[in-house]
C-alpha cells in the first residue's frame, strides 16, 4: 500500500486546490494516473500469490470507480440544429416612471404583405397582458407579449400553406412623459428583452434546473434587454440557444441510458437604433416609439450535458483492467488451474454427489499401488475411476457434441461403405455366372447340330 501514499497525497492536494479558483490545477490528469497505479498495483500483489489482498486491492479499485460515479461533472458536447419555423417568442416590456400601452401590433408576412392589429387584439383574442406586480405605488409597469403556442415565425424554405411571418411591428405610447423624464437624464425608454415561451420561467414555468434559476437571475437583472427608445425605431434580430441539462435526480444517465434533459433556451439578442420621423404610421400624439423583432437565424445552437462516468462505463473499465491484468500475468507466469465448480456448485451439491458415485476420486485419492488386490477387483476400481473422470470432464470440462457428430458421421461413413461393398460384391458373382450361361447355350447348339449331323 506504500506504492499509493504519494498518489494519495497529490489527489488529496487537487481537491484542496479545486476549490480554491485562484489555481489551476489538472484533476484529469490525477483521476487517470490513480487508475493507472491502481491496475499496477493490482497486478504487483497478484504476482505475490496473495489472492485476498488481490481481491482487497481490486474491490477498492472499482470503489474508486463508483466514487467517480457519485461525484461526476457533465462535460458539454456542442451541436447545431437547422430549424423551419421558430415560436414567436414572449416579449416583456417595461416602463420606467411612466405606464405604457401597446397602440398597434404591424404583423409582416414573407410575402410581404402585412396587417396591423389595434391594440394587439385580434377577434378578441389579446396578446398582451399586464403584470400582477403592476399597482399605483410601483414605478415600473411591465406587460408581456406572447402568442401561447399560436404564432410562429416561418423561414422562406419551409413548405406550408399558411401565411409565414416574417416580422412584428410594435408601436408604444409612453402616458406620462413628463414623470418618465423626471426620473431619468436620458429621454423616456422602454426596457424590452424577448424570451422563450418554454423557458419562460419568470412569468409561466417553474423548474427545479439549476441553470434554470440562474436564467431567473439574469431575466430580473435585464442583461439581454433592449430600449425602446422615444421617437426612435428599435430593430432587434435574435437568436436560439438551447441548453440541455441533465437533472440531479435523473439516476438513468448515471447508469448509461439515454439522459431525460430539462431544455432551457436563452434568446440572444442585437438590436440597432434608428431615428423616426412624422409619417402616417407614426404620429407623436398617438405613439412614442417603434420595435420590431424577428429571428436572425433559424440555425439553433445546442449545448448538451453529457456524463463522463456511468456505472456501465465503470463495469467496462473494471472488466477491462481485470482482463488487462490477468492476460500479463498469463503471458509472465502461465495460466492457473482451472476451477470449474463455482458457490452454487459448493451450495448445492446434490449435482455432484449424483456424478461422485463412490468415495475413490480420480486424482485426489490414491490407486495403492502397494496394495494387494485380487485382478478383478483391481479392474473393477480401474473401471470406476475411469467412468467418473469421464463424467466430470463431460459435465464441467468438455462438450462431446463434436465427438458425438464425428461418432454418428463416422457410423453413416462405415454404413454407406458397407453397402457399396455388398453392392460391388453382387455385381462380381453376376460376373462370374455369364460364363457358365454362355458354355450351357454352347452345349445346346452343339447338341442341335448333332441332331441335325
Amino acid at each position: 500500500m506504500l506504492v499509493l501514499l504519494p498518489l494519495l497525497i497529490r489527489v488529496a492536494a487537487a481537491i484542496d486546490d479545486g476549490d480554491n479558483d485562484d489555481k489551476d490545477v489538472d484533476v484529469e490528469s490525477v483521476e487517470e494516473e490513480v487508475e493507472v497505479t491502481g491496475v499496477v498495483l493490482l497486478t504487483c500483489v497478484i504476482c505475490r500469490d496473495d489472492e485476498n489482498a488481490a481481491i482487497m486491492t481490486y474491490i477498492t479499485y472499482v470503489a474508486y470507480l463508483f466514487y467517480q460515479v457519485a461525484t461526476d461533472n457533465p462535460t458539454i458536447e456542442l451541436s447545431a440544429e437547422r430549424m423551419t419555423k421558430i415560436e414567436v417568442p414572449d416579449i416583456e416590456i417595461c416602463g420606467y416612471g411612466s405606464d405604457l400601452r401597446i397602440t398597434k401590433c404591424a404583423f409582416t408576412f414573407t410575402d410581404w404583405t402585412s396587417i396591423n392589429l389595434v391594440n394587439c387584439s385580434n377577434e378578441g383574442f389579446l396578446y398582451v397582458y399586464p403584470s400582477s406586480l403592476n399597482n399605483p405605488k410601483n414605478i415600473n409597469y411591465c406587460y408581456l407579449f406572447t402568442g401561447n403556442k399560436t404564432l410562429w415565425f416561418t423561414s422562406k424554405n419551409a413548405t406550408s400553406k399558411d401565411k409565414k411571418i416574417f416580422q412584428i411591428e410594435f408601436y408604444f405610447k409612453i402616458l406620462n412623459f413628463t414623470g418618465a423624464e423626471a426620473l431619468s437624464i436620458s429621454v423616456p425608454t422602454i426596457a424590452v428583452q424577448i424570451l422563450d415561451p418554454d423557458s419562460n420561467i419568470l412569468w409561466k414555468k417553474k423548474t427545479k434546473s439549476k441553470m434554470a434559476n440562474g436564467m431567473a437571475e439574469e431575466i430580473t437583472l435585464q442583461e439581454n434587454n433592449f430600449a425602446g427608445i422615444a421617437n426612435y425605431s428599435t430593430s432587434v434580430r435574435f437568436r436560439r440557444n438551447t441548453y440541455r441539462e441533465i437533472l440531479d435526480s435523473d439516476f438513468a444517465s448515471r447508469i448509461g441510458f439515454k439522459p431525460n434533459y430539462e431544455n432551457i433556451t436563452i434568446l440572444t439578442s442585437t438590436a440597432q437604433y434608428f431615428p423616426l420621423h412624422l409619417n402616417p404610421n407614426f404620429t407623436e400624439s398617438t405613439e412614442s416609439g417603434h420595435f420590431c423583432v424577428r429571428p436572425g437565424s433559424y440555425l439553433n445552437r445546442v449545448q448538451s450535458e453529457k456524463r463522463v462516468r456511468t456505472l456501465l462505463g465503470v463495469l467496462g473499465l473494471a472488466g477491462g483492467a481485470f482482463s488487462a491484468v490477468c492476460t500479463i500475468l498469463i503471458l509472465l507466469f502461465g495460466d492457473r488451474k482451472f476451477r470449474p465448480l463455482g458457490i452454487v456448485h459448493r451450495v448445492a451439491r446434490s449435482e455432484v454427489d449424483e456424478i461422485v458415485a463412490t468415495n475413490d476420486l480420480p486424482l485426489i485419492t490414491s490407486f495403492a499401488k502397494n496394495q494387494f488386490l485380487p485382478d478383478p477387483e483391481r479392474i473393477v476400481r480401474c473401471e470406476n475411476r475411469i467412468q467418473e473422470l469421464e463424467a466430470l470432464l463431460t459435465n464441467y470440462f468438455f462438450d462431446v457434441t463434436p465427438l458425438t457428430y464425428l461418432r454418428d458421421k463416422g457410423l453413416r461413413r462405415k454404413s454407406s461403405e458397407n453397402v457399396e461393398s455388398v453392392e460391388s460384391a453382387g455385381s462380381d458373382l453376376s460376373d462370374y455366372t455369364r460364363p457358365a450361361t454362355s458354355s450351357t447355350n454352347m452345349t445346346s447348339n452343339i447338341a442341335k447340330d448333332n441332331d441335325n449331323y
